[in-house]
């Protein structure tokens, strides 16, 4: 069994486009093995992560890569785990079949939520206190449609009404994202 590192550590990163890893395909005259494992490591992680591959022997434009699903619901893996205390780490493995040259990992999150750096500004001074962070426009910030997939986004339904309630809103300080440890391909 091969591993190879599919995303490394994604520490401060907010979308991100992996570096082509070779894939079962590219070694089949070896083989006739055609699954895959996808192993996703990650921390406080708020995301989508993109599978793509390949069936090219050296890709080098972004039309020779296509999107293959996770997940018979959307063609990605969304995470949603944000979490101040405790540390919230999420290990998922999900498994591919096809003969693939290369694959490569994406990282996704400005195609739908408005993120927004982080801010300081002196609220209050004590002895010891110099600064508090305050997360002054972290609610009610412009909803941002996403074309992804119309069928999860609201403005798809009849009817949908423009102004959401907070329980929808999609802001989300840049702090606030969390990490991908490491996204590991086996075979």
């Amino acid at each position: 069994m091969q591993s190879k590192i599919l995303l490394p550590n994604m520490s401060g990163k907010i979308d991100f486009i992996g570096e082509p890893v070779k894939a079962i395909g590219y070694d089949s005259i070896k083989t006739n093995k055609r699954s895959q494992t996808i192993c996703l490591y990650t921390t406080n992680f708020v995301g989508r992560f993109w599978l793509q591959g390949s069936l090219k022997d050296e890709p080098k434009e972004d039309l020779d890569w296509f999107v293959i699903p996770l997940t018979e619901e959307t063609p990605y893996v969304e995470m949603n785990n944000f979490s101040m205390n405790p540390v919230k780490h999420d290990n998922r493995i999900y498994n591919v079949n096809g003969n693939y040259m290369w694959l490569r990992g994406k990282v996704d999150r400005k195609s739908y939520l408005h993120i927004i750096d982080q801010k300081t500004r002196t609220v209050s001074k004590a002895p010891s206190v110099t600064a508090w962070n305050v997360d002054w426009d972290s609610t009610n910030g412009e909803y941002i449609p996403t074309p992804l997939n119309p069928k999860y986004d609201p403005e798809y339904y009849e009817g949908w009404d423009a102004h959401y309630d907070s329980s929808y809103n999609r802001s989300i300080m840049s702090y606030h994202l969390g990490n991908i440890e490491k996204v590991i391909l086996c075979y």
